[in-house]
């Protein structure tokens, strides 16, 4: 048998896949931070009201469920909410889903809510970013009327129906008093959601379960109730 030269035994698959390793993953972009400013329509609050001028956000530095950004549909729903706070933020049980940044639900604590109720994708950088930008612009003396929790939508709700402050709101009188209906929400948040299409169906789930029915049966207007949402992710 003749003997192999050099040249042969450099075609044994020995180091086949020594040149061939894929390179080290980059590493994540640090977070980025920006500036929510409250619109001069609300700078002059009426007595009670809530004080403050600007939020300071920070974002994640890159994340698949793209909470990397502030979208424009936050910052025109934080100002919406802003200038509608006495009924949609005031003394309300409000949730947020999807929360990203959480720039809605921060000017509706600020704004007076009983409860807010921050949710996003079970993720550690998710919530750790949102715990972050609450420690950052929540006062501490109602720091306790924010939650946070991971959440998917469309799963049992009860974690986040756990996180309800039950008792009486403050300074309700004994006549017309209203005590916070087991597991239900009054408002929930949801900004620039519905792009992701086959997810609706587990988002309206989350939602029904989560309303308030009284609130269910004021937003049930007569162009929704023909709305088929098995035909959402087609429209």
């Amino acid at each position: 048998m003749a003997e192999q030269t050099g040249n042969e035994d450099d075609l044994g698959l020995d180091n086949v896949f020594e040149d061939s390793k894929e390179p080290p993953r980059p590493p994540t972009p640090p977070p980025t931070f920006t500036t929510y400013r409250r619109q001069a329509a609300c700078l002059n609050p009426q007595p009670n009201a809530s004080e403050w001028s600007s939020l300071d956000l920070q974002l994640v530095g890159h994340h698949v469920l793209w909470a990397q950004h502030l979208w424009n549909a936050a910052i025109v729903l934080a100002d919406f909410l802003d200038l509608n706070s006495s009924e949609l933020c005031q003394d309300k049980m409000v949730l947020e889903l999807g929360a990203g940044g959480a720039l809605p639900s921060l000017v509706a604590a600020l704004c007076g809510a009983h409860q807010v109720v921050i949710t996003d994708y079970p993720d550690d950088p998710l919530l750790d970013n949102i715990t972050s930008n609450v420690d950052r612009n929540i006062p501490s003396t109602i720091r306790s009327n924010v939650k946070i929790q991971g959440y998917v939508w469309g799963t049992n709700p009860e974690k986040l129906l756990q996180c309800v402050d039950r008792t009486r709101l403050a300074g309700d009188s004994s006549e017309d008093g209203r005590v916070i209906e087991q597991g239900a929400f009054d408002v929930i948040i949801l900004s620039d959601l519905i792009f992701n299409h086959s997810q609706h169906l587990a988002l309206l789930d989350t939602c029904e379960a989560a309303l308030r029915p009284a609130r269910r049966r004021e937003v049930a207007q007569p162009e929704m109730k023909s709305a088929d949402p098995k035909k959402l992710s087609y429209e």
